[in-house]
């Protein structure tokens, strides 16, 4: 029965034109990844700003967690804050950092992306290149860019 009612209030709500959660953008809730984080972690580095790793406080660590640590917190792979999601890729002595942030106190930047590329040394991980994305309040959210926004 409850099946039912929830097949029909679906048909109903999209007969009426008003978009399914699928379709809205949302904040995320406590734990969970931001929206389309896994397609925003495949953009190509082509599609960031060239920046030194030293502009945001990156230098070598023990770890790559400890080297982020100067973007504002201590990071733990575990984190839950639904303003920031952390991805790491390993690919053999190089590991790739992709942090996006949400939440900014900047009235015209929506969403950060950045991303951080790490090579082992024998006394730690050392940022190698660094990149930079964003996307915009006013505008289509969903489209990042390199240029300032308005």
């Amino acid at each position: 029965m409850r099946s039912v009612f929830i097949l029909v209030f679906a048909v109903a709500l999209a007969g009426c034109g008003v978009p399914d959660q699928a379709q809205r953008r949302q904040a995320p809730q406590r734990g969970e990844p931001a929206p389309a984080a896994v397609d925003v972690f495949a953009a190509p580095n082509g599609e960031f700003e060239a920046v030194e790793p030293t502009v945001f406080g990156i230098i070598g660590a023990p770890t790559v967690w400890d080297a982020l640590s100067p973007l504002g917190q201590s990071f733990e792979p575990e984190g839950a804050d639904p303003a920031l999601t952390v991805r790491i890729r390993v690919s053999g002595n190089d590991q790739i950092a992709e942090i996006l942030r949400t939440d900014l106190a900047d009235d015209a930047i929506d969403r950060e992306h950045i991303r951080i590329e790490f090579r082992r040394e024998p006394e730690g991980w050392y940022p190698t290149n660094a990149y930079l994305r964003h996307t915009c309040r006013r505008g289509d959210p969903e489209v990042w860019t390199r240029a300032p926004c308005p």
